[in-house]
């Protein structure tokens, strides 16, 4: 995301003081704040915002009543200029304030601040988000930034049979509906918060430069009988069937494939409200179950680990046999969703089937090579449905 570089330096300061001042109570000053029912559900906290003063306001007392007397109860200022720290220039030295409000409430630290990214002393203002960044009232759509899907791996070595991604994996053909759901429910926290930024045009600009886009669309809400038909009659006026990859049945929203040249056809949706990665999820979702990053293509039961330097081949007969179980219908998965269908699919053919089987039966004899699925980070393996699983 591109931001001034001075912007930048002041939230990083705001945050890094925030995630101090977060542990300062009255009782306590080392207990983590404590969030209410209804902080948590809107994802910051009712208590107070956070400011940065413009420099050449930075070295006058600040009453209530100059920022605004009727919301503010109480100023803190948790750090004051010292002359002697060479680390601060006066010239350049920006005071922060936390504001605390008299009546604590989603409305009133919402209007507070409104006003603070408007006021003539503040440099920068935030709100005191809980777990997560969420854009609240964005100045500008690349404040919103791209909320993105973990869905394309490597595959280690390479393997002439994989696209890319996991898009067409059972996983997805089995789940889109929950994944939609999370993708949606993201979106609704800050949805009321986005006002007149045209996020669509800039999105459809700096986020859809690959040859081939997937992405999640999430449509405006409806009266409806049925929110799949209404979902497919929006994408029929937009894409073909091999644009479509998955249509909500839940939801208002749908994963479709978009070619880089024909990006700007998002702009001409009118029943767009929101667009993001393929199915994509809040970053508070982020628990993993795949500690490592990464596991083997084929190893579904876990018996060995792709991380164990004792270990010369991770798949094992037991994987093949159940992978043969489970294509038969002789077994269900429960757990571990995620892996067992990315790790089962062997060909990438989309499903599951005998030939998985043999494939994985022939892996663990180390008749064909065995082939490790790696995310860059462990948290990349993450989405809302194995947030659901760890819960």
């Amino acid at each position: 995301m591109k931001r001034n570089i001075a912007l930048l330096l002041s939230i990083v300061l705001i945050l890094s003081v925030f995630s101090v001042c977060a542990y300062a109570q009255e009782e306590d000053k080392y207990a983590p704040e404590k969030f209410s029912d209804e902080e948590y559900e809107a994802g910051f906290s009712f208590k107070y915002v956070n400011v940065l003063l413009k420099n050449e306001y930075s070295f006058q007392e600040f009453a209530p009543e100059m920022l605004n007397g009727e919301l503010i109860g109480e100023i803190e200022e948790p750090y004051t200029f010292n002359p002697e720290n060479t680390n601060y220039s006066k010239d350049t030295y920006q005071h922060f304030l936390i504001l605390h409000l008299a009546e604590p409430t989603k409305e009133n630290v919402l209007e507070l601040y409104k006003q603070m990214k408007n006021c003539e002393y503040v440099d920068v203002a935030e709100i005191g988000l809980i777990d997560t960044y969420m854009p609240v009232y964005p100045d500008s759509p690349d404040e919103i930034g791209c909320y993105e899907g973990n869905y394309s791996p490597w595959i280690e070595p390479d393997n002439e049979n994989y696209s890319g991604n996991m898009l067409f994996n059972p996983y997805y053909k089995l789940y889109y509906n929950e994944l939609l759901e999370q993708s949606v429910a993201t979106y609704n926290r800050f949805a009321e918060y986005i006002t007149d930024v045209d996020y669509i045009s800039y999105f459809a600009e700096n986020y859809m430069n690959s040859d081939k886009n997937y992405v999640t669309l999430i449509f405006n809400e409806a009266e409806t009988d049925s929110i799949n038909t209404h979902n497919r009659a929006i994408l029929n006026k937009y894409f073909s069937e091999e644009e479509i990859l998955y249509i909500g049945d839940t939801v208002f929203a749908a994963v479709v494939c978009i070619n880089k040249e024909y990006a700007n056809k998002i702009t001409q949706i009118d029943e767009l409200a929101f667009i993001g990665d393929a199915f994509f999820a809040d970053s508070s979702y982020r628990m993993s179950l795949c500690v490592t990053g990464q596991y083997a293509l084929g190893d579904v039961i876990g018996e060995k680990s792709a991380m164990d330097a004792d270990t010369e081949n991770t798949v094992t007969a037991a994987d093949a046999r159940y992978i043969l179980r489970y294509s038969a219908g002789l077994e269900t998965v429960e757990s571990e969703l995620k892996r067992f269908y990315y790790c089962a699919d062997m060909n990438f053919d989309g499903e599951i089937d005998a030939s998985d089987a043999r494939l994985a039966l022939r892996t663990s004899a180390q008749l064909e090579q065995e082939y490790t699925i790696i995310f860059g980070y462990s948290y990349m393996w993450s989405d809302g449905i194995v947030w659901e699983e760890s819960k």
